[in-house]
């Protein structure tokens, strides 16, 4: 129902949404409306970093770094791939993978080019 709140005040008054779609940016996620998304993250790699600077912030105040956060970089890093993959901005998303494997070595995310369009983003090891 948020989704669909939100996707008639995209139609409607997208003044509203753009002040609003921060709250349901996690159900662009889920039912993978990164066309969405797109309309409103102006710079998906911003906001990568603005995710990872949060979460690596633990890691600095506790001298160790979690699995969890570690998990969260990564998972947010694959969305916001596959956000910037769905407007076509296979250059910031080529920036995330490649910070996500200077942080993890083990960890390359696959980002789709412009010659392999439907590929589909996933992770391997």
């Amino acid at each position: 129902k948020s989704l669909q709140l939100f996707e008639f005040l995209h139609e409607n008054h997208p003044e509203w949404a753009k002040g609003c779609w921060r709250q349901v940016k996690d159900l662009f996620v889920r039912y993978r409306r990164y066309d969405l998304a797109a309309v409103y993250m102006k710079d998906v790699y911003k906001e990568y970093l603005h995710i990872k600077r949060l979460l690596l912030k633990h890691r600095t105040e506790h001298d160790r770094e979690t699995d969890a956060a570690r998990s969260a970089i990564v998972s947010n890093a694959r969305e916001l791939i596959n956000i910037a993959e769905s407007s076509k901005h296979y250059d910031k998303a080529r920036k995330i993978a490649d910070d996500v494997h200077s942080l993890y070595p083990e960890i390359n995310l696959q980002v789709k080019s412009d010659e392999t369009d439907s590929e589909s983003t996933e992770e391997t090891k």
